[in-house]
Parts: structure tokens; sequence; C-alpha cells
């Protein structure tokens, strides 16, 4: 995929509050899989004292660091940033989810093609077995994806919601 006019595909928002060590085995995993695909990524940290921002700053420069300071708590962590977002579609991602291969490219993919439908590639806990998580809405938030073992993530256009073009 291509961007349109310098408009990435996605922007991944990925929220950490002393994450180090799986935030960087998510970042690594967002910037391998899905060739093609732009994206904007941007990190929220929430006062991590463990070395979550230091350690963003200098292995991604390319990624967007907001470093608050103080925990604000997911949300609005979340909302804080989704709203500055750029991309066509939008991404909460936790920073404890690996996405693999194609995994954020083909849900991409199908909500240009269908998009009145929800879109999410299959899920795997770290041990490879299948957890149960399900959503599916029309209305403000119109798309979700689910990536990570643990993370049921938001995938939405920007513009939807009551009074804007595409609402339901």
């Amino acid at each position: 995929m291509a961007d349109r006019a310098g408009i990435p595909d996605v922007t991944i928002v990925v929220v950490s509050f002393n994450t180090r060590e799986v935030l960087e085995c998510c970042l690594e995993a967002v910037f391998a899989g899905s060739p093609g695909l732009a994206r904007e990524v941007i990190v929220v940290d929430n006062a991590s004292s463990d070395g979550s921002p230091e350690s963003v700053a200098r292995r991604w420069p390319e990624v967007r660091l907001v470093v608050n300071r103080e925990n604000r708590g997911y949300a609005p962590a979340c909302n804080q940033m989704l709203r500055a977002a750029c991309g066509r579609t939008l991404l909460a991602l936790n920073s404890d989810a690996l996405p693999r291969g194609d995994a954020l490219a083909a849900p991409v993919r199908h909500l240009d093609e269908h998009s009145e439908l929800a879109a999410g590639p299959r899920l795997l806990n770290a041990d490879g077995s299948t957890p149960w998580v399900c959503a599916r809405r029309r209305g403000r938030v119109r798309h979700l994806l689910a990536l990570g073992g643990s993370c049921l993530a938001m995938l939405a256009r920007p513009g939807d919601g009551p009074g804007k073009a595409g609402a339901s």
C-alpha cells in the first residue's frame, strides 16, 4: 500500500508505562511487519521510570514520542494522541502486542474494501493459543481491531462520528 498525498495509511498509537522491554519488542514487530504500509507511530509514555522514553528516542527516531509528566492512564493517553494523528486509519495498540507478518496491513486493506465492517487479524497468545477477544459496533467507533493476547484496540477512520462525513 502507498500513502495518498503524504497521508499515512495508519497511525499506530502505543501507550507505555514502565513497559520498556515489551515496548521494544512491540516496536520492532511494528516496523518489521507489513512492508509497504505507510505508518505513523506515536508512543505516549505515562511517566515511566524504567528508561522507556529514552530507549524509544534512541532506537526509533522516526517515532513521535510524547512523554507525560504523570501517569494519565491508558484511555486518556490514547485520546491525547488519537486527536493529533495524521493517518487515514487509527490503531491503538497495547505495548505488549506483537503484530506479525501482514497483521497491520491486512485489516487496513479490508477496511478500504469494506468500510462498514470491523477488521482484525488472527490473535494468538504468547503460547500460541487463541484468546477470546471479540468486538463489533457501528456508530462513533465504527471499526475495531484486536491485536495481542491482552489487547482490544480500536481501528477507526478519522472523521467518523456524529455530524462527520461517514458517520452512521
